[in-house]
């Protein structure tokens, strides 16, 4: 888990070899087509990752789910939510390939969110985990449902998880406290926590 860490934090070193390379998926409520700080901080991450050999080479998809091929290329994959008429699967630069689960925000349009249930989206953030024999999940956002609920689901199936905090909340009223209850929970089994800025 170090050796992540340490690979995203020195630009200078080398790309890993494919020994040292592995399956990530980013999952957030947060991401384009939505712009802002966390969807930016995700897509220039998901891009950084794949040019040091974390990455996927596009190839022909199936619909069907089963777990990737053992000599199938490391990838870099982001989990999010649809944003109606965009769902399904997508490819950005540098062959990373973005889910986009089929589990709409909640109103009002703005807020860009899924239902804090834990349970919405599990179908499919099994089968991605599985499909594409992820290595690490890394979470953003602390009130990203599906980010949170990702972590849960892959410490269920054993794979190490990171979350990277953008946002600072305080205990004034119902939805702070909910919100820092929930992120408490959910990081009580990760192997790392970053933050961006002065959280935490």
């Amino acid at each position: 888990m170090h050796g992540y860490a340490v690979r995203m934090d020195h630009g200078h070193s080398e790309p890993p070899t494919s020994s040292s390379s592995l399956n990530i998926a980013l999952a957030s409520d947060y991401f384009f087509p939505k712009v802002g700080g966390v969807e930016s901080h995700i897509y220039s991450l998901a891009q950084a990752l794949a040019k040091r050999g974390h990455r996927v080479s596009p190839d022909s998809s199936s619909v069907h789910v089963y777990p990737a091929h053992p000599s199938a290329a490391p990838q870099v994959v982001v989990i999010t939510h649809a944003y109606p008429p965009r769902n399904g699967v997508r490819w950005l630069p540098n062959g990373v390939k973005v889910y986009y689960v089929p589990v709409r925000p909640l109103p009002p349009t703005h807020v860009h969110a899924t239902l804090p249930n834990f349970f919405t989206s599990f179908p499919w953030i099994r089968s991605i985990l599985v499909r594409e024999s992820i290595d690490i999940v890394h979470a953003h956002a602390a009130l990203s449902a599906l980010g949170m609920e990702t972590i849960m689901h892959a410490r269920t199936l054993g794979i190490k998880a990171v979350f990277t905090d953008h946002s600072l909340f305080g205990l004034g009223n119902m939805a702070e406290i909910w919100g820092n209850k929930m992120l408490k929970a959910c990081l009580s089994d990760v192997e790392a926590v970053i933050c961006v800025s002065h959280t935490g």
